[in-house]
């Protein structure tokens, strides 16, 4: 391909597709290399996944086999097309958690603070339309600037954790959420049609990357995006500069290069790290930039499970279905910095509402809570690269994960208090319902950690690697800490940060 673009991005999702929007308000002229296609509404996320290719990974007994999930969604707008609109802000210790962090475990303070990503988020707020209500969310940092559209109506579910955790002295709150509830912005007001998550909005309610960012982005003739692509490998001429990506477009089979003056790593923490792996040559033989060994390590997943009970003594009339609706209505963070639970570190709690079918008993209403918590980011949990081959000739990649002790225990804490908060509502039946996170999540996050001292990190504080001058990760793999809340709001919000710091 002869022309150079001013950036290429990899990957058009949560990351890339922001950092593409602001790098085109800037004049650059972009090229966006996504290895997924568009999605039509409606479609359910097994339907494009089903065949994907999955990564080795170590199961709980320890053994390795080809049951990973390396992706979240292969998809134009990447796992945003089938998450659940929920967008957190990050809270004050996750960007500083070094007083919670085990001892093996590599240094969780992040490069910046929360107040230089405060701005960041009111603008991706703004963007998405994001309705919710923090005033009662006991560890939201009291000096942000940012306000959200209101809220959506608890669900019956959330009608139920509200009182519930009332009950309890806790403080529940509506769960921030990037899909129209009652707000004009020329986008339809979402109906209940589907499940959130797992599904591509049937109406364009939901916010995810593609239908609000990409597709009037693609309008410009600055942006050029292919699709079906897959990034090979990252060719350089010098030392300490990018030159070109090698390509193949999937369907085709044609082999092609992108040039560009700046290259951006937004595949999600798991392929930006494989691509640098695979990327070896005379100056780096363990990768691009991998001066200290350290890309791929510190990959974190949250460690997670789910807790539910049936209600049958309820005040509504008529149960509503339970796969057409948010995903979730209500949150509960009083458990966030704990001084009861295992490091002193808990996590959040929050209502979600299942993607699958749950068979009906009586008239009960079925509740599901899920626990999320920051697991240690340790220098052995890691991708690598496996010495099988994949059907393009690939080194398949290889999930190298295994919970730490305290994480555990810090999880059945959260586990216990979530059983407290359905007991509290009178459910029945309860029972736990494993993630299986440690086999690949759509939290994806470290591998590419970002820090001041090289010696310990990968990248500075704008996303750039430090041993090259054109090379950056705006994804996940950037957090050296995985934080306790779902971290798609702080991707977008810190990739938007990235963007206005590449010098065009």
């Amino acid at each position: 391909m002869s022309k150079t673009y001013d950036v290429c991005v990899i990957g058009s999702g949560a990351a890339g597709s922001i950092l593409s929007k602001v790098l085109c308000n800037k004049g650059a002229s972009v090229a966006i290399i996504e290895q997924g296609d568009f999605i039509s509404p409606g479609t359910n996320l097994n339907s494009i996944m089903e065949n994907s290719e999955k990564a080795y990974a170590r199961n709980l007994d320890g053994k390795i086999k080809l049951n990973g999930y390396p992706w979240t969604a292969i998809a134009v707008g990447g796992g945003t097309v089938f998450y659940g609109g929920v967008s957190f802000r990050y809270r004050d210790v996750d960007f500083n958690a070094r007083d919670y962090v085990a001892q093996d475990a590599l240094d969780p303070i992040w490069p910046i603070g929360y107040h230089e990503l405060d701005s960041y988020y009111n603008k991706v707020e703004k963007m998405l339309t994001v309705c919710g209500d923090t005033t009662e969310d006991p560890f939201y940092p009291k000096y942000s600037t940012g306000k959200l559209h209101p809220p959506h109506s608890y669900s019956q579910q959330g009608i139920l954790i509200n009182e519930a955790g009332k009950k309890l002295g806790l403080n529940p709150f509506p769960t921030p959420l990037a899909i129209n509830s009652n707000v004009d912005n020329g986008f339809p007001i979402c109906g209940n049609l589907t499940s959130c998550t797992d599904y591509a909005c049937p109406v364009g309610a939901k916010a995810d990357s593609f239908t609000r960012i990409l597709k009037p982005l693609l309008k410009d003739n600055k942006v050029s995006l292919y699709t079906n692509t897959k990034a090979m490998e990252i060719i350089q001429c010098k030392p300490d500069t990018v030159d070109l990506i090698k390509c193949i477009n999937l369907k085709t089979g044609e082999n092609f290069e992108v040039k560009a003056k700046h290259f951006v790593l937004a595949c999600n923490a798991i392929q930006s790290s494989a691509l640098v792996l695979r990327s070896t040559n005379k100056w780096w033989p363990n990768g691009i930039g991998n001066k200290h060994g350290l890309v791929g390590a510190g990959l974190s997943f949250k460690v997670s499970e789910f807790v539910s009970g049936w209600v049958n003594e309820h005040q509504f009339d008529e149960v509503k279905p339970l796969l057409k609706g948010l995903y979730s209505t209500i949150s509960i963070t009083d458990y966030y910095v704990d001084g009861n639970c295992p490091s002193g570190l808990g996590g959040l709690i929050y209502e979600t509402n299942p993607w699958f079918d749950i068979p009906s008993k009586n008239k009960g209403v079925f509740v599901q809570l899920e626990c999320i918590l920051a697991d240690q980011p340790m220098a052995t949990n890691r991708v690598k690269l496996s010495n099988k081959k994949n059907e393009l000739g690939l080194p398949r990649i290889l999930i190298d994960y295994k919970t730490h002790e305290v994480d555990s225990r810090r999880l059945y804490y959260m586990k216990e208090r979530a059983k407290e908060i359905l007991r509290a509502m009178g459910a029945k039946d309860i029972s736990c319902t494993p993630s299986n996170y440690y086999l690949g999540s759509a939290h994806l996050h470290g591998t590419c950690r970002a820090g001041s001292d090289e010696s310990s990190s990968v990248v500075n504080k704008f996303g750039r690697f430090h041993s090259l001058d054109n090379l950056y990760v705006a994804d996940g793999s950037f957090m050296p800490f995985a934080g306790g809340v779902n971290p798609t709001l702080t991707i977008q919000a810190n990739a938007m940060r990235i963007a206005d710091n590449i010098i065009i």
